[in-house]
């Protein structure tokens, strides 16, 4: 039973892509986005609090009605709403699990949801309740939404499409845009003057309530890809495009001028959403947590975010104590290894090489480390070493075919280690890496992970399911059956015996012998992020472990107070990856029962920590707020609560509850309750 705080340690003040920024006045305002983050500043956007949804399910549209009063949207049909200015979220049922991207409210009751499929939501309660509202033909994607206080509502999507309500969403008329590309943003300053814009430097504008649309992107080129519009009044408005540049106009649309550059050569969305409440307050918000804020006009812009070497993909994590760690990365930007000695409060970059690509860091004690890779070239198998605490790095060389990357680099003392890579190959060092020798694995398949028990015993676990294992030091090595064909990713052993290994398809493995059998245990499916990807497993008795990994929305571990019998799922506010080859996440390191840390893309790093909490919590009659923060019971049974209050979100048989929930007698369920244990 634990609480649980996520802290990012970089880039800052967090690293998920945000998806859209809402102001309700020239200081306050919100933020949200992927891996459930939820941030507000009161100070115009110069500093942020960062919070996260229960579930960690990305959010893609925030909308206030007040400064206490505000709902936010996301996947799976998420709603969730605020009565106290975003410090506490309540989920809402939307009764759908299609993805909704706009919600707009024109009081504290009457309010409008859109999304995937050409689904539209109405609600006349605040969202107590939602019912399906008409439906816009030929089911788009409905990208944005806007509604007035005349009762009229606008929604755009794919092809073109835009439509219009003036019944609250219950039925909705189809306009003419007379364009088929995407449209991703709309925005009315009056009931009959509005503007949109797209995909291909689209930018539309109507004078007549949206009936009809004329072309306003003044002479701007087809290359830019809008994804948000926002006008202070009819004359000064910004159109936001998807690679970073920001255009602004003074006449009404008639023309644009740039005002931030952007890089049309990006692979990535730099840029998602940006708000204005005067033209001294101007903030737009994007991919890696990216937060720019102009207080001209536009006319400069100002960074709010700050990271180190954010361009890498922070590849592995190791900390030796509370205070000292490493984080290596692959990636375009030099700086290939950051070092902290206050427990990730503060990073420095070290080992600077634009070419060196970094798989695996591994420290013996604060001083003596090495490092694990390619020269990203020709990939050809690189390993260094520090003998200052990763001041300095010498790189060792390696004998016999060094055409691979390498994947793991693990050391039993100062002198015996192993590094493991592509094609089977391990190479073994008996004085401290002076020397690395090629061993026969005999087999073929890349080793993803080496496990060194003591001096004689080691384990290599790797793709297709395979598992090997030498009793002399890591000269000789024999194969063992798994029983799985998927990729082994992570292999830990206890004692001589007691082993663990988990794979890509969510797989958990265990062995009481050794290695010489094995059992298997899927894990299975997140509630509603699809497949699992388990990266990384550690056992801190016979009884306690964790294993770590993701789903396609955010980071995911599973604790177990059994052996591996049951587990309990537990979410990461970190964005998650549709399969191990695009996942966000890259590795994780556990410093210690309370304490991991996670690495990802754009240098991204995440400090968890895990407080017991004490509790009586029984699955079962009333619970009172004495029963503290993220208590968890896990049980089987029914998926849902029957005569249940005070639930804030549910899913299956896990909810989220306020305390004071009280359920009926015989009711079986996971649950998380806030409290004072945060």
């Amino acid at each position: 039973m634990f609480a649980q705080t996520a802290t990012w340690q970089n880039p800052l003040p967090q690293g998920n892509k945000l998806n859209d920024v809402y102001f309700i006045d020239t200081n306050v305002g919100w933020a949200v986005g992927d891996g459930g983050v939820i941030m507000k500043t009161t100070n115009g956007g110069t500093t942020w609090t960062v919070s996260y949804h229960s579930t960690c399910i990305g959010l893609n549209k925030v909308f206030f009605i007040s400064n206490l009063v505000g709902w936010a949207v996301g996947l799976y049909g998420t709603i969730i709403k605020t009565t106290d200015g975003g410090q506490t979220w309540v989920a809402q049922n939307s009764g759908i699990q299609t993805n909704l991207f706009a919600i707009h409210f024109t009081n504290t009751s009457d309010g409008i949801a859109v999304g995937d499929l050409g689904v539209t939501l109405r609600t006349s309660n605040g969202g107590a309740t939602w019912t399906l509202g008409g439906s816009v033909s030929l089911n788009p994607i409905l990208n944005d939404l806007y509604s007035d206080n005349a009762g009229n509502s606008w929604v755009v999507g794919t092809a073109g499409r835009i439509a219009k309500s003036t019944d609250g969403g219950t039925t909705w008329e189809d306009m003419v845009s007379g364009t088929n590309t995407t449209l991703r943003t709309i925005q009315f300053k009056t009931s009959l003057i509005g503007w949109t814009a797209g995909n291909l430097g689209v930018i539309l504008k109507s004078v007549d309530g949206g009936a009809t649309w004329t072309n306003s992107n003044g002479s701007l080129s087809n290359a830019y890809n809008f994804v948000d519009i926002a006008f202070l009044d009819q004359s000064n408005g910004f159109a936001l495009d998807t690679k970073g540049f920001i255009f602004k106009t003074t006449n009404g649309g008639a023309n644009w001028s740039i005002v931030l550059n952007g890089n049309l050569s990006s692979t990535i969305t730099i840029l998602s959403a940006i708000s204005l409440q005067s033209i001294t307050n101007i903030i737009a918000v994007g991919n890696k947590g990216n937060i720019q804020k102009s207080t001209d006009s536009g006319v400069s812009w100002t960074s709010i975010s700050s990271g180190v070497s954010t361009n890498n993909t922070s590849s592995s994590v190791f900390f030796t104590d509370a205070n000292n760690g490493w984080v290596v990365s692959r990636g375009s930007t030099n700086e290939k290894l950051l070092k902290t000695t206050n427990g990730g409060s503060t990073w420095t970059a070290k080992l600077s090489n634009a070419n060196l690509q970094l798989n695996k860091v591994f420290f013996i004690n604060t001083t003596i480390g090495w490092v694990a890779g390619d020269n990203g070239i020709s990939a050809n198998g690189k390993i260094f070493k520090t003998i200052d605490g990763g001041e300095n790095w010498a790189e060792q060389v390696l004998t016999g075919s060094t055409v691979i990357t390498l994947y793991d680099v693990q050391f039993i003392n100062t002198t015996t280690g192993l590094t493991v890579g592509a094609g089977g190959k391990i190479f073994l060092t008996t004085d401290g890496g002076a020397t690395w020798n090629s061993q026969s694995s005999g087999i073929t398949e890349s080793i993803y992970s080496v496990f060194f028990l003591n001096t004689n015993t080691a384990w290599c676990a790797g793709a297709n399911g395979k598992i090997l294992k030498s009793t002399n030091g890591g000269i000789n090595w024999s194969e063992q059956t798994s029983g799985l064909t998927s990729n082994i990713r992570d292999i830990f052993f206890l004692d001589a015996n007691n082993g663990y290994a988990v794979t890509e398809n969510g797989s958990f493995l265990k062995t009481t012998n050794g290695g010489t059998s094995w059992t298997s245990q899927n894990l299975g499916p997140s509630s509603i992020g699809g497949s699992v990807t388990l990266i990384s497993v550690k056992f801190f008795d016979l009884n306690n472990g964790i294993t770590f990994g993701f789903d396609s929305l955010r980071g995911i571990y599973y604790t177990t107070t059994n052996g591996g019998i049951t587990w309990t799922p537990n979410y990461i506010p970190m964005l998650g990856g549709l399969t191990p080859l695009n996942s966000f996440i890259k590795d994780y390191f556990v410093l210690n029962q309370n304490t991991f840390f996670m690495t990802g893309n754009f240098s991204s790093i995440l400090k968890f920590g895990m407080t017991t909490c004490q509790s009586t919590l029984i699955p079962t009659g009333t619970i009172t707020s004495n029963q503290k923060a993220a208590n968890s019971v896990s049980t089987t049974g029914i998926n849902t609560i029957p005569n249940a209050s005070n639930i804030i979100y549910q899913a299956g048989n896990f909810v989220q509850l306020n305390a004071g929930f009280s359920a009926a007698s015989g009711s079986v369920f996971t649950a998380r309750i806030l409290g004072n244990c945060q």
